[in-house]
């Protein structure tokens, strides 16, 4: 779970590239490794001479598997930070990956509601891109 003051690419570094090199270690399948934030630099994905830089891949030489885009949505420019994850998943599915992932932690006070359950959800963009939106649970601790 994200902290309070960490950054997207502190958490991802921290929490999700140490979960994701492990999964990966664990299919037991020799060249497949993990490249992102707090690893390995990740190649940038360019489109119409626009770099962007997925925040975790699994690679394979040159093959391009998995794609994933972290996002913390906070206070300030919610809606820019969701629309940026939509469209960078979008891209990184359409400029190679067989795979885009975009992974969004709601961290806005107005997500924790007592009125909301915990809440995950998946919204499939593309049949190789998808969003999975997260939100605390009321009591804070859990996703």
């Amino acid at each position: 779970m994200p902290n309070a003051l960490e950054r997207e690419t502190e958490f991802t570094g921290r929490v999700l590239l140490p979960w994701l090199q492990q999964w990966v270690r664990d299919l037991k399948h020799p060249g497949l490794y993990v490249r992102g934030d707090g690893g390995p630099s990740v190649s940038p994905v360019v489109w119409n001479n626009i770099q962007m830089f997925p925040d975790l891949a699994i690679v394979e030489g040159t093959s391009k598997y998995i794609a994933l885009e972290v996002k913390l949505i906070s206070e300030i420019d919610s809606g820019g930070s969701f629309t940026k994850a939509v469209g960078q998943t979008v891209l990184y599915g359409q400029m190679g990956y067989e795979r885009s992932l975009g992974i969004i932690f709601d961290l806005r006070s107005a997500a924790v509601s007592p009125h909301l359950a915990r809440m995950a959800q998946q919204l499939d963009i593309s049949p190789s891109s998808s969003i999975h939106y997260f939100r605390p649970s009321t009591s804070g601790s859990d996703w």
